[in-house]
Formats: C-alpha cells, sequence, structure tokens
C-alpha cells in the first residue's frame, strides 16, 4: 500500500514501453504484475505512481564538471492509453516545444540529479513529467544512450548534434 493506486508497473531492465502497463485498481494489477516480470530479463520490476502530464527527454553529456544537453525532446503519449491496460508511445518530437523558461528549469534539475549521482563521465539520458500545475518530476536519470533512435539517428536530423562519435570517446576513456 505505499504506492497509491493508479500505478504504472514495467520491467527495470525494458525498453520501448515493452511491459508498461497501467494498473488502476488494485484487485486487477496481477495480469499487469505478470506482464512485467516476463518481459524483464533479469526478473526485476517498478511500480509506480502514475502521474498525469507531458513527458519528456533531455540527453546530456556531463564530462569534467560540465554539463552540455544534446537533445531535449517531448515524448508522445496522448494516446498512451489506446491499448489499455498497456502504456503506447507513439514518438517524439524534437527540440522541445516547451517554454524556455520551463525547459531551463528542468536543465537544472536533471544538471543537479547528474552531479549528485556522480555521473562524470557519462551520456546522460533522463525521463522527466511536467504536471499541469507545473511540478517537474525526474522519472529516470540514466547513464546510457536514448532508446528509439533518438540518438542514433532523430538527434543529428532535428539539431545537427551527433552524439555518437562523442558516446564512443568515452566508452574507450577518452
Amino acid at each position: 500500500e505505499l504506492i497509491s493506486m493508479p500505478a504504472i508497473v514495467k520491467p527495470v531492465d525494458g525498453t520501448a514501453s515493452r511491459g508498461v502497463s497501467l494498473g488502476r485498481d488494485r484487485g486487477k494489477t496481477a495480469p499487469c504484475l505478470q506482464e512485467a516480470f516476463s518481459r524483464s530479463r533479469g526478473g526485476s520490476i517498478l511500480v509506480e505512481q502514475f502521474l498525469e502530464g507531458t513527458e519528456h527527454t533531455v540527453t546530456a553529456f556531463c564530462v569534467d564538471g560540465r554539463f552540455a544537453i544534446c537533445g531535449f525532446a517531448d515524448r508522445a503519449y496522448h494516446e498512451k492509453l489506446r491499448f489499455f491496460p498497456y502504456v503506447f508511445e507513439s514518438g517524439d518530437t524534437l527540440p522541445s516545444t516547451l517554454p524556455l523558461r520551463l525547459q531551463d528549469r528542468i536543465r537544472c534539475d536533471v544538471e543537479s540529479a547528474v552531479m549528485a549521482l556522480e555521473l562524470d563521465p557519462a551520456f546522460i539520458n533522463t525521463d522527466v513529467l511536467v504536471t499541469q500545475s507545473g511540478d517537474v518530476y525526474l522519472l529516470e536519470v540514466t547513464a546510457r544512450l536514448t532508446g528509439a533512435r533518438i540518438a542514433t539517428e532523430v538527434m543529428r536530423l532535428s539539431t545537427g548534434i551527433d552524439p555518437l562519435p562523442n558516446v564512443v570517446r568515452l566508452a574507450l576513456g577518452e
């Protein structure tokens, strides 16, 4: 009973919304839990409070204490419950259409989290939720490439920034 309903259930090691579902009623979440476990390679899942709002992905590099964003995308969840109970993401818009003031606030929050987690040097991928009232929640902060071909194709095509050469340099310790 630590998580109120509705709740999001997802594998900790999944990608592309595979195994992610919404449980609306505590008594009917067993299929959601089973699906998440079946999609997890390591057999671990997360159960999170479901929050309404817009979702965004922020990608950045952090090297020698310097933090630089290379992508800020709006995630397309307008049809998120089309296949209920599964959560459906239909794409991303890059660059973000959020007001610049809000983008700056999110950038500061992401940078603070990256520094607190000591993710330096690293390529950073974050998922952020903004509620109607303007509250900002960091849903995920990871040291990995962004999925859904954002880091490998979309970012370069929409912003001109290609993070891959520098990600390879980081992996080689350069």
